[in-house]
């Protein structure tokens, strides 16, 4: 936690830049980034970490607030947010550019796909969080499948836009092929953690 306020309150414009050009220039942001552009952009290391700490304390939070609301006592998916969400992804990301770097050409090589995947994952933190607020609307649901049409309709613009050169119907089906394998990696891993991995009263 400590790291992240010192990133919060140490940096340029670095880290909002950035988030509009991922809002705004999906693809063309990782591009240019590749290509040698990056004295505006946050790292995306660093990127990762605050948007990922952020989104994991405010789902902790929100968790909490629904449980309030709506008497729900099944506090174990906040308690992952707040402890393990950040680490999780940090540790699927790997994985996440594995199966980017597997499915799509070899024009990047394995290390590009991570970048790509570290600042494409930054954006999509931030929209899990803007999801999960529909809870306090709603009550307690799974956002899981509004979390996934967000992260396909994200993951197809960057795609189209960083591959600009190949027929788009291609890249929407690469796409759509890559994120269902990744948000399927990433419920799962949440799913067993909290079943086998965390206390239960």
């Amino acid at each position: 936690m400590h790291e992240v306020i010192h990133l919060l309150t140490h940096f340029d414009k670095g880290i909002l830049y950035t988030l509009k050009q991922l809002l705004l220039r999906p693809g063309f942001m990782q591009h240019d980034y590749l290509a040698g552009k990056r004295v505006k952009h946050q790292k995306p290391f660093a990127m990762f970490f605050v948007c990922g700490t952020l989104t994991a304390l405010a789902l902790y939070w929100i968790n909490i607030a629904v449980a309030k609301l709506y008497h729900d006592n099944n506090l174990y998916e906040g308690h992952f947010y707040q402890h393990y969400f950040a680490l999780m992804q940090m540790s699927l990301t790997p994985a996440y550019a594995l199966t980017m770097w597997a499915i799509f050409s070899k024009r990047y090589n394995y290390a590009e796909y991570l970048v790509i995947i570290l600042y494409s994952t930054s954006m999509l933190l931030l929209f899990v969080f803007f999801a999960n607020l529909l809870k306090l609307v709603f009550g307690p649901f799974e956002t899981g499948y509004v979390e996934l049409l967000v992260v396909l309709a994200y993951n197809i613009i960057t795609n189209i836009n960083l591959f600009n050169d190949r027929p788009r119907v291609g890249i929407i089906l690469l796409t759509l092929l890559s994120s269902v394998i990744c948000f399927a990696m990433s419920r799962g891993a949440m799913l067993v953690f909290i079943r086998f991995f965390m206390p239960h009263s």
